[in-house]
């Protein structure tokens, strides 16, 4: 008996921790997703008007730009700001 009661509550208190992650996770991502679209959103409007101040913020110092047959391009040299 008291090992169904161990695993009856067992049960319980697995289910509710495993039940509430996921609704935490599912909330997470959706934030975190519109965080990305505005980011994508503020880099193609700067990249629009020539914002290269704007744009350089987004990029790391250590970036290594590659289009097809094109000479690699690092941040220092590529972009001008």
């Amino acid at each position: 008996m008291k090992l169904c009661k161990r695993l009856v509550i067992f049960s319980t208190v697995f289910v509710f921790f495993n039940c509430s992650h996921k609704e935490t996770k599912h909330q997470e991502s959706g934030s975190v997703k519109k965080e990305l679209l505005e980011a994508i959103d503020t880099f193609n409007k700067a990249f629009q008007i020539g914002d290269m101040e704007t744009i350089a913020s987004f990029v790391m110092d250590t970036n290594i730009h590659t289009n097809g047959n094109s000479k690699a391009i690092r941040k220092k040299s590529g972009l001008h700001t």
